[in-house]
């Protein structure tokens, strides 16, 4: 609403947003009709209903659109990187396994599937087999579907009859089962960009 917010602070303007000067144009178009300023400490005041403002965002937003996209194509580089090295490349442990993760002094420790960890960068990580259920399931997961004619719902229903532990603990459902049938983990390959995620650089084509 007009007059409840005056100026919107943040420390300078990447804080603000790095989105390029079109794709922001509509959030600031709204903010410049509800008479919204933005005042940073860095650059200063930006008035959007002013030549002069307009023109210092926009060199800025690019400026730091740029710097945001070199910075996600240099995380995406050093992911494939890792996984090129044998390595983990992050993410949920898949199911029926832990991470193995080694520190810089050369020491081994396992994470399992559930716990909540983060390693530092600079710490190495794989995959290995996991609980010996699980375990057990996966390997009856892809038996059943290479050799019968059965859909996932119908493998769901049946690891659940069988009391294998599901991924979730509340239960088999189709969706599981697909996720484990079509995980490239299980064969010791990694795939990078499968999703197209990313809010400045993806990798759009995918890569095993």
């Amino acid at each position: 609403h007009k007059g409840k917010i005056k100026y919107i602070l943040c420390f300078d303007l990447s804080r603000f947003g790095r989105l390029d000067t079109l794709e922001g144009a509509e959030h600031k178009k709204a903010l410049r009709k509800a008479r919204v300023k933005l005042a940073t400490v860095v650059e200063g005041l930006i008035d959007w209903s002013t030549m002069t403002g307009r023109l210092m965002d926009s060199v800025l937003a690019e400026s730091h659109h740029a710097f945001a996209r070199l910075v996600g194509e240099k995380g995406l580089g050093g992911r494939i990187n890792k996984v090129k090295e044998g390595q983990f490349s992050g993410g949920s442990i898949p199911y029926g396994c832990y991470k193995k993760v080694t520190d810089d002094k050369g020491n081994e420790f396992t994470i399992k599937r559930m716990d909540k960890f983060s390693k530092p960068k600079t710490w190495g990580s794989t995959l290995v087999p996991g609980d010996a259920e699980e375990v057990e399931a996966v390997e009856w997961l892809y038996g059943q579907f290479d050799t019968r004619d059965v859909s996932y719902r119908q493998l769901a229903m049946e690891a659940q009859a069988r009391g294998f532990p599901s991924p979730t603990g509340t239960g088999w459902r189709g969706q599981f089962v697909e996720a484990i049938l079509t995980n490239h983990a299980y064969v010791g390959d990694a795939v990078i960009g499968k999703k197209s995620d990313g809010e400045f650089y993806r990798h759009h084509e995918g890569e095993v």
